[in-house]
């Protein structure tokens, strides 16, 4: 668990599921984005969480204020790359952004897997999701793939220096790697 300001980031809980799919699909909508049901495999139910996130050495955030969930944010094993993570489901309600939350949790996410000694970490996002976009350019992040498609979206990635897990020090460097 972590406290930043007013919030606290703790582990997703059986009870929280049904809140944050409702916040996942109302920051969708609030910016367009309608994706096919298909593509939340992830999320279907809360087994799929568990499946997908928790059993596979992921994890699974929530961010809370007052114990209101206002936002989440997750990673799990990336099966297109051998040692890499792909970071998932960062979404903040508008009342938790603004203040440093998506970058507190790109960071503690990239610390987490770090430490868990993955060489590499890989987002996928569209472009409508400006905000990110422009958060994980800033974090040191490279696009791998430059063409934006419905299922994919834009895929970024960043290389850890696993010298140094603690520090969060990373090295991008080109990479050629086939994406599933």
């Amino acid at each position: 668990m972590y406290k930043y300001q007013d919030f606290t980031i703790r582990n997703l809980q059986p009870s929280d599921y049904q809140i944050i799919l409702n916040i996942i699909q109302t920051i969708r909508l609030e910016y367009g984005v309608i994706l096919p049901e298909e593509y939340d495999q992830d999320m279907q139910t809360y087994t799929a969480v568990e499946k997908y996130y928790l059993e596979t050495g992921g994890l699974f955030w929530v961010v809370e204020k007052e114990n209101k969930i206002l936002g989440t944010a997750a990673f799990y094993p990336y099966k297109a790359v051998e040692t890499g993570a792909e970071i998932k489901k960062i979404y903040l309600l508008p009342e938790a952004r603004g203040k440093g939350l998506g970058k507190l949790l790109l960071h503690q996410l990239e610390l987490e897997i770090a430490n868990r000694k993955y060489s590499s970490i890989w987002i996928k996002t569209i472009s409508l999701f400006q905000e990110a976009t422009s958060l994980y350019e800033n974090s040191g992040y490279i696009k791998f793939l430059d063409i934006e498609t419905p299922k994919n979206g834009y895929i970024y990635y960043k290389n850890i220096s696993n010298q140094n897990p603690e520090n969060c020090i990373f090295t991008p460097k080109p990479i050629n790697q086939k994406i599933l």
